[in-house]
């Protein structure tokens, strides 16, 4: 099996599944990567946009947690004024 060219076995294969499984025609192969890269880059803006709306979530829900408004143990106006 070292003498096998593993490149050529894949792409004849994944043409077989094309043209024998899947009953699709070679001559629409450039459409279908042209929308392949379409989808491609749709679903990197769509899980940017869902990562930096979930990090802005937390940060808002870490920074509720960990702010601390500071009051005052005693009342100022019940303090003696020297």
């Amino acid at each position: 099996m070292t003498t096998l060219d593993w490149w050529a076995y894949y792409k004849n294969y994944l043409v077989g599944i094309r043209r024998y499984i899947m009953k699709e025609p070679l001559d629409t192969l450039e459409a279908a990567k042209k929308r392949q890269n379409i989808l491609e880059i749709f679903r990197v803006i769509f899980f940017s946009v869902l990562y930096f709306s979930i990090s802005i979530i937390v940060w808002m829900l870490l920074q509720k947690i960990f702010t601390f408004t500071s009051t005052p143990c005693v009342d100022s106006s019940s303090v003696e004024q020297i």
